[in-house]
């Protein structure tokens, strides 16, 4: 099971992000290492598909606090 704990600091903490990273390559390893993973987004109602290096930036860069 994946360790959740990382949603819950400070997106500006480095632990914070390497979460992100580990989070998003849980979902693509779990796709069949597909580049293109869904979006975890309210406002894509997780239908879109980025890159892990797109979703990583935009769970980080639009989380503040």
């Amino acid at each position: 099971m994946l360790d959740k704990a990382w949603v819950h600091l400070c997106s500006l903490d480095p632990a914070y992000r390497i979460g992100a990273w580990k989070f998003v390559q849980n979902v693509s390893a779990n796709q069949g290492d597909n580049q293109l993973i869904i979006f975890p987004c309210i406002d894509c109602r997780n239908l879109a598909r980025h890159s892990c290096s797109k979703v990583v930036a935009h769970l980080v860069n639009t989380r503040y606090g």
